[in-house]
C-alpha cells in the first residue's frame, strides 16, 4: 500500500489493482510488487488454508495461465 512506483505516470494502475484484488480475497495474505519492467508481477504468501479459494478467485480474474502456486523448500540449497 505504501510503494507508490507501479506506475510511471500514466494512471495504469494494473499492479496496485492486482494487489488490492489479493488483499480482499486473504486480507491476511501478505502481497509485494515483484520484478517490474514491462508487466512486473506480485508475489503473495497465502495461508495454506487459503491457497485453494485464493488461486481460484486469481485465476478467474488475470487467467489459469499467469497463476503460478510455489513452495519454499524445507531444506536450504546447501542440503539439496
Amino acid at each position: 500500500m505504501q510503494l507508490q512506483n507501479c506506475s510511471v505516470g500514466t494512471g495504469d494502475t494494473v499492479i496496485a489493482d492486482a494487489i488490492a484484488f489479493a488483499k480482499s480475497i486473504c486480507p491476511t495474505c501478505a502481497s509485494r510488487v515483484h520484478g517490474g519492467g514491462f508487466a512486473g508481477t506480485i508475489l503473495n504468501v497465502v495461508p495454506k488454508q487459503h491457497v485453494a479459494n485464493f488461486v481460484e478467485n486469481m485465476a478467474n480474474r488475470y487467467g489459469k495461465d499467469n497463476v503460478f502456486v510455489l513452495n519454499v523448500r524445507t531444506v536450504g540449497a546447501t542440503v539439496l
